[in-house]
């Protein structure tokens, strides 16, 4: 008997196995499938996701464009202004100090001649002491 109960325990533990396997083998196989589908929804998901991600980054470039090319205009118009100003400003003072200098040249011409004349008053004089 224990020759037949060992030999009917192992048949039983055989088609134990046998069954473990085959519905480990189908459980395994139902999980691949499960996993390919929930990658197959993620990747769907991710495609779509990247695809609007693209879309916001070709939205928020072509603003920072038209940002850049507005400050650029911008800052253009303010540079022209200001060198339009100081050109005025410089020119205002050019024109003064022209005017200034036209006239200290003026009164130094006529100082020229007036110590010409007392040097001439002068040496007249000296002459007249020497003689």
């Amino acid at each position: 008997m224990d020759s037949e109960l060992k030999a009917h325990l192992e048949a039983m533990e055989f088609r134990l196995q046998e069954h473990l396997d085959q519905t480990l083998g189908t459980q395994a196989s139902r999980i691949d499938e499960k996993l390919t589908s929930l990658e197959s929804r993620i990747d769907g998901r991710l495609v779509g996701l990247e695809s609007r991600i693209d879309e916001k980054l070709v939205g928020l470039e072509s603003r920072i464009d038209g940002k850049l090319a507005d400050l650029e205009f911008r800052l253009r118009e303010h540079t022209e202004t200001v060198e339009t100003r100081l050109l005025a400003e410089f020119w205002k003072w050019a024109r003064s100090s022209d005017i200034k200098t036209r006239q200290h040249a003026g009164s130094i011409a006529a100082m020229d001649e007036r110590l010409l004349a007392v040097e001439e008053r002068l040496s007249e004089l000296e002459r007249r002491r020497h003689q």
